[in-house]
C-alpha cells in the first residue's frame, strides 16, 4: 500500500494500514496542539494589553495597598508597648496583643502576623525575619504564637529581678512609679495592692518616702497621687536646695 504522510512530503510504503492510520492521527493531533498553543500565547499577549485587564489589575493592587494602610492605622491605636524580648514577660505580652487584635476585630491570621512585626524591636525583628523565611505570611497564626512563646519564655530570674530591684534614678516620680507597677504586674499580674505599694516605695529615695504617710496609702492610685504632689522636691534636690 502506498500512503502519502500528511505534512511530511514523503511517500511511505506499508502493508499495515492500521499503523499508517495511527501515524496520521498522531501527526494531526500534534498539529492541533501546536495551533492551540499559538492561540493561547496570542490570547495572553492580547490580555496583557487589554485596558480592562489593566484596570482590574490596578484595582486589585490598590485594594491590597489600602488593606496594608488600614492595618497600619489599627496598629497605631494598639495600647501595647513594643516587645524586645528582655523586659516583658512573653506570655503576658502575647495575651495583651491578642486582646488588642480582638478589640479591633482583627481575625485573619495574615493580618495578625503582619501587625506583629510592627511591635517587635531589636533582636525580635531578626526572629520575625527568620519566621517569614520558614513559615511565610500564609502560615497559621497558632504556629507563630507557639514559636514566639517557646523562643522568649522566661527561663530564668532576670525579668523578675529587674522588676523588683528597679529603682528611681532621676526625672518624674510618677513616671517611675507607673513603670515599676507595670514591670511587677508583667512578672505576676495577680500581685496584691499592698505588695505592689511596698515594692514601689522601696525603690524611692528616703527624702520622698519620709513625706508619705503609709497608713493613708491603701491603693497604688493613692501612692501615685502623693508622688505627684512631691515632684517639686525632686527639682529642689537637683538644685541643691532643701
Amino acid at each position: 500500500t502506498r500512503v502519502n504522510h500528511t505534512g511530511s512530503g514523503r511517500l511511505v510504503y506499508c502493508r499495515d494500514t492500521s499503523y499508517v492510520a495511527t501515524r496520521v492521527r498522531s501527526e494531526r493531533w500534534v498539529a492541533r496542539c501546536y495551533t492551540y498553543n499559538e492561540q493561547l500565547a496570542s490570547s495572553k499577549k492580547k490580555s496583557s494589553n487589554d485596558p480592562i485587564v489593566k484596570i482590574l489589575e490596578k484595582l486589585i493592587e490598590d485594594h491590597q495597598n489600602k488593606e496594608k494602610q488600614n492595618v497600619k492605622k489599627l496598629a497605631d491605636r494598639f495600647t501595647i508597648e513594643k516587645f524586645d524580648g528582655k523586659k516583658s514577660d512573653a506570655s503576658q505580652w502575647m495575651e495583651v496583643f491578642e486582646k488588642e487584635c480582638k478589640r479591633f476585630n482583627i481575625q485573619r491570621d495574615e493580618e495578625k502576623i503582619e501587625i506583629l512585626r510592627l511591635f517587635l524591636e531589636k533582636s525580635c525583628s531578626d526572629w520575625y525575619s527568620s519566621m517569614m523565611i520558614k513559615q511565610t505570611l500564609d502560615s497559621e497564626w497558632s504556629e507563630w504564637k507557639t514559636n514566639f512563646l517557646v523562643t522568649y519564655a522566661n527561663k530564668g530570674w532576670n525579668t523578675s529581678k529587674y522588676a523588683i530591684f528597679f529603682k528611681y534614678q532621676s526625672g518624674s516620680l510618677l513616671e517611675y512609679a507607673v513603670k515599676k507597677e507595670r514591670l511587677l504586674l508583667e512578672v505576676r499580674k495577680t500581685m496584691d495592692e499592698g505588695t505592689l505599694i511596698d515594692i514601689i516605695a522601696a525603690g524611692l529615695p528616703d527624702f520622698i518616702t519620709d513625706r508619705i504617710n503609709k497608713e493613708e496609702i491603701s491603693h497604688t492610685k493613692n501612692l501615685f497621687n502623693e508622688l505627684g504632689k512631691l515632684e517639686h522636691l525632686v527639682a529642689r534636690k537637683k538644685k541643691g536646695l532643701q
